[in-house]
């Protein structure tokens, strides 16, 4: 925005006239002097007090002067000759301009006058006087006015000179005390209520020459000659006498000068009474010039103004252009923004579906103004804010100036006092996505331009968030391949069940970008659905089992389908304590393996207004594919490893793979000194009882004496099927005594246990011998032999007791 050239040239010219005015009105300019102002079509723009006494007493218009002494009855002459009464005079012939218009400024001189004494009065053809003028002239301000003041009070022989300015309030002219001198030795200081104030001019007792002030005319009166309130109101200002002459600026009445005796009663002689006018032109110049000067600096104060938030505005979108990231862009509109248009209240807010939801708040009312990410304001139907109308609908920004005064307001924003509010479309291409609400506490508290300035802010929003959007679908692809790689790697890189879905089920909330999540695990031996994993839940549902039929997974089971739900609640199988967690978009995906469902993979979103998308339907469901083939190929894994290392028949680790234990365990306690024992038992009378009762009896008894050893052993003992009748159990950390005890607790539980068939009690016991580490053995086997051994002594002193290997 630049300034108009025309609007500085009225300005220059003002302050031209204002100049012009002073000097012609000034004691030491052209006052003194017979000098006008004549414009083309002859008429006196201004003349002074001594011209005006040479013309109209010989009752010849100016006209027939200017006519007999100009050739062509033109004023392009700059010196001319004319004798009036025998008396040599000459007019000398200025152009000037007066008011905007042609005009010419003439002196009138007598030329033997000039003879002897060289009188010049040079004028500049550009409005501007050459001449020396007064420092409170060329500079005009509050502390100058009361200088003028000062000297004309000293030359009127004044006690007090006062200024007032007029104005006009609901009809009423009112005027306000402000530029005043007063001399301290006789003059007594006007009362502090009046001096400053602003009152009617019958409140000053000046409305009996309203008229009279208003047509240009001077007042001179004595008070006591006044009527009695006028009288009263003035003596107590402590007036005995009072000139009032009006001021006036561009042709108005702009004010009153008021010359003040107060020690005694005067009367102004005329000269004074021309003077003290001639005084009230150079006031009204003065202000002329003050106005011009503040209306010159007004406007380019205004353009600077402009140009910087011009400036603010090129910066701040250029600061956004560079911002690629979507909440990062969010979080620096409204900060940028307040740079450029001052606002109380500040948010954006975004067109979801219906409603409007506001995503950023910047409250600057506040004692400590803080940007909420996450507003708590619950979202609003568009139909309830008709005033939006033409902003959501043509992409029109709205300005209120007053809240109060606009009936379809509504505050969508809870708890704000919002009286004048702006609001500016985001778009995204032809579309509006949103918009900019900004608020001000008091009423009009947005300029006109601003609108433009916030339009204009607004576009640049609207194209660096689409940018910001596109990017960061961009960005989420990379982060969902990315994501996608790590599932594929958590999957392949352990063979721990709960691990691996607890590492994903992490993942692909994220992938998703949903709030929580569970992994169901399909037993159909129960036909339950056991929740296996869980993550970022509010209460614990771990191992929580669903029965068939129970809650919205088993639709995704039984149709083997992935289901997306924008509202939990609403289906008709909704488990109400997801409700109660806050569940509200759903996303379910079935883990299959081949044509085998192995479970169902849950995913939800706490807000209404967050859906799950088509996309986020194919990433889930190739993560389900994935994950139920890795739960397989677990399965198979741990069903191998169980054959490899476990005994088929009791469940107890194998002969090989106890001693792969023992080996570490063995080293481990020789390393650190620790204690360590070994407790080899057989089953007595195996063989008598699978003779008489068969080989099956023979086998439920060997899984009674290992599931007995499996319930009494500590957890940190290892217990393994040694061979045919035989078992074999290592206690870490465990002295003789303490694992003499331990297996008189395994023989009495085993005795005190018997096994029942078909009616019959077949009484059960086992052997034990006892071996401990002793640091002169130099493998685990040794000390299992001297285990043997005792376990041998054992069998030969009667069976059913325990004996320690003593060396």
């Amino acid at each position: 925005m630049s300034i108009e050239s025309t609007t500085i040239e009225e300005l220059l010219q003002e302050i031209r006239q204002s100049y012009l005015e002073a000097w012609l009105y000034s004691e030491g300019g052209g006052w003194s002097k017979p000098v006008m102002v004549i414009k083309p079509d002859w008429q006196i723009a201004f003349a002074t007090p001594l011209i005006e006494r040479f013309l109209y007493p010989q009752q010849s218009p100016v006209g027939k002067y200017l006519k007999v002494l100009v050739k062509e009855e033109t004023l392009s002459a700059n010196m001319c000759h004319l004798k009036l009464d025998a008396m040599p005079y000459e007019i000398r012939v200025h152009p000037i301009t007066w008011w905007g218009t042609q005009a010419y400024l003439l002196e009138l001189r007598c030329v033997q006058e000039l003879e002897t004494q060289q009188v010049t009065y040079p004028m500049s053809t550009q409005g501007l006087p050459s001449m020396d003028l007064p420092s409170w002239l060329v500079e005009p301000g509050n502390e100058n006015v009361n200088e003028v003041l000062r000297q004309m009070g000293e030359r009127l022989d004044a006690d007090r000179v006062s200024f007032f300015s007029l104005f006009s309030r609901e009809g009423r002219l009112l005027v306000r005390w402000q530029y005043g001198w007063q001399i301290q030795e006789n003059a007594s200081e006007p009362k502090p209520e009046i001096r400053g104030k602003t009152g009617s001019l019958t409140g000053w007792g000046l409305d009996l020459w309203e008229n009279n002030l208003k047509n240009g005319g001077v007042v001179q009166a004595h008070v006591r000659d006044l009527p009695a309130r006028q009288s009263a109101i003035l003596r107590a200002l402590h007036i005995r006498s009072l000139m009032v002459i009006p001021v006036f600026v561009r042709g108005a009445w702009w004010g009153i000068l008021q010359i003040d005796a107060c020690a005694s009663e005067k009367t102004w002689s005329e000269e004074e009474i021309y003077y003290a006018r001639a005084i009230a032109g150079q006031l009204g110049a003065i202000l002329l010039n003050q106005d011009a000067r503040n209306a010159l600096s007004n406007l380019f104060k205004h353009q600077a103004e402009a140009h910087e938030k011009a400036m603010l505005l090129f910066e701040a979108t250029l600061t956004l252009s560079s911002i690629m990231d979507w909440e990062i862009a969010l979080d620096r509109a409204l900060s940028l923004l307040y740079k450029i248009i001052q606002f109380d209240r500040g948010s954006i807010v975004w067109l979801e579906r219906d409603n409007l939801v506001v995503l950023r708040v910047l409250d600057l009312a506040r004692a400590a103004t803080k940007l909420q990410r996450t507003p708590p304001i619950p979202p609003i139907t568009v139909d309830r804010v008709p005033f939006l109308t033409p902003l959501l609908s043509e992409g029109k920004p709205v300005l209120i100036q007053d809240t109060l005064n606009e009936p379809t307001w509504v505050s969508f924003e809870q708890g704000t006092r919002i009286r004048s509010w702006m609001g500016i479309p985001v778009c995204f291409g032809e579309q509006v996505v949103g918009f900019l609400s900004l608020g001000r506490n008091e009423p009009r508290g947005f300029e006109e331009e601003s609108l433009d300035i916030a339009l204009a802010y607004a576009r640049a929003i609207g194209r660096v968030l689409q940018n910001a959007r596109l990017f960061d679908e961009v960005a989420h692809a990379l982060v969902s391949e990315q994501r996608l790689n790590e599932i594929s790697r958590e999957i392949n890189s352990t063979s721990d069940l709960g691990s691996m879905l607890q590492s994903v089920l992490r993942l692909t909330t994220q992938l998703v970008s949903a709030d929580m999540g569970t992994v169901g695990l399909y037993n159909p031996e129960d036909e339950v659905v056991l929740i296996a994993s869980t993550y970022n839940l509010p209460r614990p549902i771990f191992q929580t089992r669903l029965t068939k039929g129970q809650g919205v997974v088993w639709e995704v089971l039984i149709n083997k389908t992935p289901l997306v739900l924008r509202e939990y609640a609403e289906h008709p199988q909704a488990l109400d304590e997801w409700v109660h967690m806050g569940a509200h978009g759903y996303l379910g995906v079935p883990l299959i393996a081949g044509d085998e469902v192995l479970g169902v993979l849950n995913l939800f979103k706490l807000s209404p207004l967050r859906d799950f998308s088509e996309r986020d339907r194919i990433l889930a469901e190739m993560v389900g594919r994935q994950v139920g083939i890795a739960i397989q190929n677990i399965r198979r894994f741990e069903q191998a490893q169980r054959l490899a290392t476990r005994d088929t028949l009791t469940g107890l680790f194998t002969r090989r793979h106890f001693f792969e234990i023992a080996r570490l365990e063995f080293e481990r306690s020789r390393r650190y000194q620790r204690p360590m024992a070994i407790i080899l038992m057989d089953v007595d009378n195996l063989k008598p009882i699978n003779d008489t009762y068969g080989h099956l009896v023979g086998d439920m008894v060997l899984q009674r004496v290992a599931q007995t050893c499996l319930k009494l052993l500590r957890q940190m003992d290892v217990i393994g099927r040694f061979g045919g009748d035989e078992f074999i159990a290592l206690l870490p950390e465990a002295n003789q005594e303490q694992a003499v005890q331990i297996a008189e607790r395994l023989r009495e539980a085993i005795v005190h246990n018997p096994l029942a068939v078909s009616g019959k009690e077949i009484p059960l016991s086992v052997s034990q011998g006892v071996a401990v580490l002793n640091w002169s053995f130099k493998s685990v086997e040794q000390l299992v032999q001297f285990a043997d051994l005792a376990l041998n002594k054992a069998k030969q002193a009667g069976k059913n007791q325990v004996l320690v290997w003593n060396p």
